[in-house]
């Protein structure tokens, strides 16, 4: 996969490594970004406003490109780091870090490359190592390069076809580690709540040929907790499986893949012929296989592929389940994989990750004493515009897989402690997720939103503890209300009609219940609206409603019929129940059941509500077959 190079450098350097670039790599584009040369040649910065503007010129370079651009660029920062694995790196690699100006201390220029790897997560970041940089170990493999290697090697570790959105290197929650020591004094905490945002210290794998898939499961498991690779080439397959001394967990994997840059003669459609070539996918440390496939058997690889993979979970533990395509969206691509908790029916997330954040066992202040850091307000704002400008020209499920995942950074980086913004985020993630499974031709028509809507739902209220306890359940609601009707909007704009239904009953479901709590004599209107909440909720199961109503006034109906005589009990009930459902659809009574001798005030009364009821209903059936026919 050819990618894109951007040096970073002051000018005269710069232009040196652009022409080394341009005569010994594959690079389709190679540009350079010139800064002051006292930047780069080892003089201290001791005001952190410096940084800043080198932080926004870049930001400006880099906000000028296509997400498409981005997500095959490598920057090479021309800057002597020390690297995460370094004993002394655990001071310097914090976004947090800051001194007086007066009192000229050095701020160290791994603050400003803390700032642009949380800000451009997509991109591959490259900077100067010591010597001892172990070449190795996944960080330093990927983003750290000695000056005076010789050029082969600083070209291999300069280029690569590996994709950072989803942090399979490990660096981007190396950095968020540091941001929870500085927030509580050099140390992690104890509790889970309070590191945020959330380190991913699990990984995962999504391999298939098709970008949009392995877009797709890999986002999906950094979702859920895991960091990700997202494996489309031959060459990523065979450096991640050829070995067994990965660290991978749980892999999406293809059964028929066919990389477009494999060996012709290579095949791997027979599973065991692949794990005996790949040995990494037998790894002991693997606990999770799932296997997609569209599920056709002409590749005549089928029965033994079953076989096989009873025998994998008998000899090594490893537990498999093989997927069919299409899915209803991201959730149930997680729920079917088995990764689901059936009990609580929440999701299973990777070990150490929780999400969201639960405040209710620690002693916080959450009136406002602890609200986001100034700074990663800054960089969660930079976030959100990246995504917000990026879902407006989506034009593929890459494009809408990597603004939701800007936004998602964007409110971990938050963590719940600047609400209003959180909201915000939670919002542009959700629109992004359901464009990206609406664009999808490999998700079914009919997406799953009841997961989605309980995912919102626990989402808003680990926000809302930061708001006032006396508005938090009004809060709640209104950010609720807000988020489902945007995805309303956004599913209407996508030709989602069961979806955009789903969302608007959501919503009237939630504004009944807003509407209700402003004043308590409304609730006296409940047993109404919680009638029309459950009419109007779908056409099923208006009709439903409608066939028991019938029911019950046929037995009504038998029940006043004390003034005419019936051969038999049945009998009398079916005439009872054929005049209850004339009267429902023509509100004219049949012959004989105009009045009863017993009881006619009654009797009329009783005609009189099943009359309103039976008139409201069949305009609500109208009106809702209207809505359907009109809107597809």
């Amino acid at each position: 996969m050819a990618t894109n190079l951007l040096i970073i450098s002051h000018k005269r350097f710069g232009n040196k490594l652009k022409r080394l670039f341009e005569h010994h790599s594959k690079h389709t584009e190679i540009e350079t970004l010139d800064l002051q040369a006292r930047f780069f040649d080892g003089q201290p910065i001791t005001d952190i406003a410096d940084y800043y503007h080198v932080f926004e010129r870049i930001c400006a370079t880099l906000d000028k490109k296509s997400s498409e651009h981005l997500r095959n660029l490598q920057v090479l920062l021309a800057l002597q780091l020390i690297p995460p694995n370094s004993n002394n790196a655990t001071a310097v690699w914090n976004p947090l870090l800051d001194y007086d100006p007066k009192r000229k201390k050095v701020i160290p220029p791994e603050v400003l490359a803390s700032w642009l790897i949380l800000s451009y997560p997509e991109i591959q970041w490259v900077f100067w190592g010591p010597e001892s940089t172990d070449q190795n170990e996944s960080r330093g493999k990927y983003h750290f390069i000695h000056p005076l290697s010789r050029l082969r090697d600083f070209v291999k570790h300069a280029g690569g076809t590996q994709a950072f959105l989803f942090d399979p290197s490990g660096l981007r929650s190396y950095v968020k580690e540091k941001i929870n020591r500085s927030l509580h004094n050099g140390r992690l905490p104890d509790g889970k709540a309070d590191t945020i945002p959330c380190q991913r210290k699990v990984l995962a794998a999504a391999i298939d040929e098709e970008p949009s898939y392995a877009f797709f499961h890999a986002y999906t498991a950094y979702r859920f907790g895991y960091r990700a690779h997202a494996v489309t080439l031959y060459d990523q397959f065979c450096d991640l499986f050829q070995t067994t001394q990965n660290e991978i967990k749980l892999v999406f994997e293809d059964i028929y893949l066919f990389f477009p840059d494999r060996p012709l003669e290579l095949h791997l459609t027979d599973l065991e012929e692949r794990d005996n070539k790949f040995h990494g996918l037998r790894s002991p440390n693997l606990q999770h296989r799932i296997l997609v496939t569209v599920g056709h058997k002409r590749a005549g690889k089928w029965r033994s592929n079953k076989a096989y993979l009873k025998t994998l979970k008998r000899c090594l533990g490893i537990r498999w389940e093989v997927l069919y395509k299409p899915f209803a969206g991201i959730f149930d691509l997680w729920k079917r994989s088995g990764m689901w908790r059936r009990r609580s029916s929440l999701p299973m997330f990777a070990p150490g990750f929780t999400w969201p954040p639960d405040f209710s066992s620690t002693e916080l202040d959450i009136s406002g004493s602890h609200s986001t850091p100034g700074r990663l307000l800054m960089l969660a704002e930079h976030l959100l515009k990246r995504a917000e400008k990026l879902l407006r020209k989506a034009i593929s499920v890459p494009d809408a897989i990597h603004a939701a995942l800007l936004a998602l950074e964007a409110k971990e980086l938050i963590g719940c402690r600047t609400p209003t913004l959180a909201l915000q985020a939670v919002a542009l993630q959700h629109q992004a997720e359901i464009v990206a499974e609406s664009m999808f031709y490999g998700i079914e028509y009919n997406l799953n939103v009841k997961d989605r809507f309980d995912d919102i739902e626990r989402e808003v209220k680990a926000i809302s503890q930061w708001f006032n306890a006396k508005s938090r359940v009004r809060s709640q609601l209104n950010a609720r209300l807000t988020i489902i009707e945007n995805l309303a909007k956004k599913f209407r704009e996508l030709n989602q009609f069961e979806e955009e239904q789903a969302c608007l009953a959501e919503a009237r479901k939630l504004r009944f219940t807003f509407w209700i709590r402003q004043r308590p004599w409304r609730y006296l209107a409940w047993p109404a609206l919680k009638y029309l909440e459950h009419t109007l909720h779908s056409l099923p199961r208006f009709l439903s409603i409608v066939a028991v109503l019938i029911l019950f006034f046929g037995g009504l109906y038998w029940g006043f019929n004390t003034s005419f005589t019936f051969t038999g009990g049945l009998i009398a009930y079916w005439e009872s129940l054929c005049a209850s459902t004339l009267f429902f659809f023509t509100l004219q009574p049949a012959e004989h059941w105009a009045s009863m001798d017993s009881w006619p005030n009654l009797w009329n009364l009783f005609l009189g509500l099943q009359g309103m009821i039976s008139f409201t209903n069949l305009t609500l059936l109208v009106t809702n077959i209207f809505l359907i026919v009109s809107r597809k």
